[in-house]
């Protein structure tokens, strides 16, 4: 009953991330920085955490699953906005890349849990799983840092027009 009070959580947290992403007190990376953080290193680095809460800590585990939960919704700041800056005219495609990779993670967290857990009331066997995502996250999570950009990318100023000047730049130098 507790844990499902994280998903109300969760809502208010994206939108006041949304509206604070969009003020304009620090420079557009350094709040694509800061979201991302929140949202996949610090989530990542309480997921961790939670694999060394001692079992009989049951309060203390929902909490820290409800912080997770909600610091994950400050997503749109970090990298969604990152991909809709960076792929500009071409955001739909990056955006449906990102929810096609969430895909692959419902598929792959399953895997996960059938090879780490093979008793499911077993604490350390789930914290070994809480451990490898966390993990994953905060990598990601610095991995982001060098990328994070809210420039377009060179793919986004191809046009009709300039491909239309490069075949006629390279017919004419034929």
């Amino acid at each position: 009953m507790l844990i499902s009070l994280s998903a109300v959580a969760h809502m208010p947290a994206k939108l006041i991330s949304g509206w604070l992403s969009d003020r304009q007190f620090l420079s557009e990376r350094i709040r694509m920085w800061f979201f991302n953080t929140s949202s996949v290193g610090l989530a990542g680095f309480m997921c961790v955490t939670l694999a060394y809460i001692p079992v009989t800590w049951k309060y203390t585990s929902v909490v820290m699953f409800s912080i997770v939960y909600t610091l994950m919704g400050t997503n749109c700041g970090g990298f969604y906005k990152c991909g809709t800056f960076a792929a500009r005219q071409y955001a739909h495609f990056v955006l449906a890349m990102i929810q096609f990779m969430k895909c692959i993670a419902l598929f792959a967290a399953p895997a996960t849990v059938a090879i780490f857990v093979s008793d499911e009331s077993s604490h350390s066997q789930w914290g070994h799983v809480y451990i490898l995502n966390g993990s994953l996250m905060f990598i990601a999570n610095i991995l982001f840092f060098p990328m994070a950009t809210d420039k377009p990318q060179s793919f986004t100023f191809v046009t009709r027009k300039t491909v239309e000047e490069e075949k006629k730049n390279h017919q004419s130098h034929v």
